[in-house]
């Protein structure tokens, strides 16, 4: 249990970062972008499943998530992952991301893992469908067995 409150509080902690509006990075080439992005993703430290995105402006935000359940098992990936544009042009961004990834396998272990990691990441698309590409450094299985590799991250959405 007190993993789990650590994890919590971890995720919460690194996705809580108050960024001001920078007017350069919201000029008029925002017009290829919205704020609101559904779709799916996967990676190791953003999560796995269907996906939604806020991001009105130079920070965004990313909750991912996949209950996959029968009778004798289940699994739950739950992703939160902070955006922080660097750098949008017509048709692209370039950004930086902190993901944070929970999974749990309700079995007869039980097994809960926590994921973490950082890095740059590019999103490419036209006004309606967006492919977002990430790569970086992760940190697995930090409740267990703690390990460093590299990540990485995609995701497909569209723009609402």
């Amino acid at each position: 249990m007190k993993k789990m409150l650590f994890v919590i509080a971890l995720l919460v902690a690194s996705t809580h970062v108050v960024q001001s509006q920078d007017p350069a990075l919201c000029d008029s080439t925002r017009t290829a972008f919205s704020t609101h992005y559904f779709g799916i993703s996967t990676g190791f430290t953003t999560g796995v499943g269907f996906s939604y995105i806020y991001w009105p402006g130079r920070s965004g935000y990313q909750v991912t998530c996949l209950p996959l359940i029968d009778k004798k098992s289940s699994y739950i990936s739950l992703g939160l992952t902070y955006l922080l544009t660097l750098k949008q042009m017509q048709k692209a961004r370039v950004f930086l991301f902190v993901g944070n990834h929970v999974t749990n396998y309700f079995d007869d272990d039980d097994d809960f893992y926590y994921n973490g990691g950082v890095g740059p990441g590019i999103q490419l698309g036209n006004d309606y469908l967006k492919f977002n590409f990430m790569v970086g450094y992760g940190l697995y299985t930090v409740t267990t067995n703690i390990r460093t590799r590299p990540t990485v991250e995609t995701g497909l959405f569209f723009n609402f």
